[in-house]
């Protein structure tokens, strides 16, 4: 995280730093995207309820809470038991991930989350957009007819 990195490495930029939600769109709902690492178990595994086990382990409170705390809030939980985690109200601009698991929505927002999905994030169509009308490259109603030529191109194919 860059805020972390700067409170170790430059304090006086970490104190001009603030987190926040996202504005509130058309839905009439903030919804964020967060890093989360889901925890797999392959169907191939030999040894399934092991690993079942293994997984409730590592999500219990002793083991869980400690690697939240020593992520100082770069890595989002989803499971509302630890909301109440002090990593989250400590310093306040840890604050607003605390509600990931309730704020966070798939990359597809209310789309179907597929490979068309999938190729309009890693072509950073959105941040495109948003990148060509902050620079001046475009204006407001041209950055937004390119992201939309390259949706349209995506979901085509």
């Amino acid at each position: 995280s860059i805020y972390v990195a700067a409170k170790k490495e430059n304090p006086a930029i970490a104190a001009d730093m603030d987190h926040a939600h996202l504005p509130v769109g058309i839905s009439g709902q903030v919804r964020e995207q967060h890093l989360g690492f889901p925890i797999l178990i392959f169907n191939f595994t030999k040894y399934p309820q092991a690993c079942k086990a293994f997984t409730a382990f590592l999500m219990e409170g002793p083991q869980f809470n400690p690697w939240i705390e020593a992520a100082q809030g770069y890595l989002s939980h989803f499971l509302l038991a630890y909301d109440a985690n002090p990593i989250w109200t400590v310093d306040p601009k840890n604050t607003p991930y605390r509600d990931v698991a309730k704020l966070a929505s798939t990359p597809a927002g209310i789309g179907t989350l597929n490979e068309s999905a999938a190729a309009a994030i890693a072509d950073f169509v959105v941040v495109d957009m948003f990148a060509n009308y902050c620079s001046g490259r475009e204006d407001l109603k041209g950055a937004m007819a390119s992201a939309e030529r390259q949706f349209k191109r995506i979901y085509r194919a």
